[in-house]
Parts: structure tokens; C-alpha cells; sequence
């Protein structure tokens, strides 16, 4: 895969990761009655992940159109249906992200510091 297409879903990633969610009135009557969560959903389209997303009744809340993909908020009967779906190509529960150079500090020298 292009180095600038893995570069471009990690930060998107990312990004998802980090928003927090809006949630409807029926949205946080339908989280009460069972349990939901936020999923990144790959396909061959995103116009075609949108359309099976909202096929099973759940939530696109954000489109990733540069990876074909979209965040939604699914029950985990709608993720299961989605599984089999052949517009679907990856699910994958959203989480946060962090690089191995967050968790190291590097420093740099200059000829200034010379």
C-alpha cells in the first residue's frame, strides 16, 4: 500500500478517535435498550458503506472519502450483519491511537546550538 494512503488513515484514524460523539434524543433512547458502539467501516465505496450502514439502521457519523470508509455507531447485532455484508471490507472497533514517537522525546541539534 502507498506510504501516503497509510499515512493519510492513520491520521484520519486518529482524528475519529479523538471526536466525541453526538448523540440524538432516539440515538440515546436506542444506547439505553442496547449496548452501541463506534466502528470504523471500510469498503470498495464510501457511498457504498454509507448506504449498508444506514441499510442496518445504524449511524454514519463522520466519511472518511480519501480510505473509502466511514465512522458509524452500530449495536453489535447491526456489526454483525454488516460482517457479511460484500460492500464491507474491514470493521474495526474505533479506538484511540498513539505513535511510538509520542511516547519518546527526541531532541535535535542545530548549528545555532553550536
Amino acid at each position: 500500500m502507498n506510504r501516503k494512503i497509510i499515512f493519510a488513515f492513520i491520521a484520519i484514524y486518529s482524528l475519529a478517535a479523538g471526536v466525541g460523539f453526538y448523540h440524538s434524543g432516539n440515538a440515546e433512547e436506542h444506547a439505553a435498550k442496547e449496548q452501541v458502539a463506534s466502528y470504523i467501516l471500510q469498503g470498495r465505496s464510501t457511498a457504498a458503506v454509507v448506504a449498508a450502514v444506514r441499510s442496518v439502521n445504524g449511524t454514519v457519523t463522520h466519511e472518511f472519502s480519501i480510505i473509502n470508509a466511514v465512522a458509524a455507531i452500530l449495536t453489535v447485532e447491526q456489526r454483525d450483519d454488516l460482517l457479511v455484508d460484500p460492500a464491507i471490507i474491514a470493521i474495526n472497533e474505533d479506538a484511540p491511537v498513539e505513535t511510538a514517537a509520542s511516547s519518546t522525546q527526541r531532541s535535535v541539534s542545530t548549528t545555532a546550538d553550536m
